[in-house]
């Protein structure tokens, strides 16, 4: 068995000032355990927040490149339809002109037979008032 000795003299000042410490450190650590839950509260609070910008920001990046595409889509459609119908007139004009070249030929022609017919018949004029002198 052993005995332990107790003191004769309690330093009771040093105890209370041990207890109040103490007391105080548990006050201190009780304070940063709150403020660190607030703060941890707060962080995901943040997250969540930027968790719904960041999918409201892709929603509306979406959105807005959708609608750019339509409308480009739109552009080009217009562009082509308009292509088509330059080409069809470019056609119908060719058509036209190569109708009024034919036409200016034949005129032509007609034209060259009459001047070819008039020649031969003034050469027989001229050949029989020649023949009569």
């Amino acid at each position: 068995r052993e005995s332990i000795r107790v003191a004769e003299t309690l330093d009771v000042q040093h105890l209370v000032s041990i207890h109040v410490e103490q007391s105080q450190l548990a006050s201190t650590v009780e304070t940063i355990l709150q403020a660190l839950a607030q703060q941890g509260q707060f962080m995901e609070n943040l997250l969540k927040d930027f968790s719904n910008h960041k999918t409201e920001t892709q929603v509306t990046l979406r959105n807005f490149g959708e609608e750019v595409e339509k409308k480009i889509l739109q552009e080009v459609r217009k562009v082509g339809e308009r292509n088509l119908r330059m080409t069809q007139d470019i056609d119908n004009m060719k058509s036209e002109v190569e109708i009024l070249g034919e036409n200016v030929e034949r005129r032509l022609d007609a034209l060259n037979n009459r001047v070819q017919q008039d020649m031969s018949a003034m050469q027989t004029a001229f050949d029989t008032s020649n023949d009569s002198l």
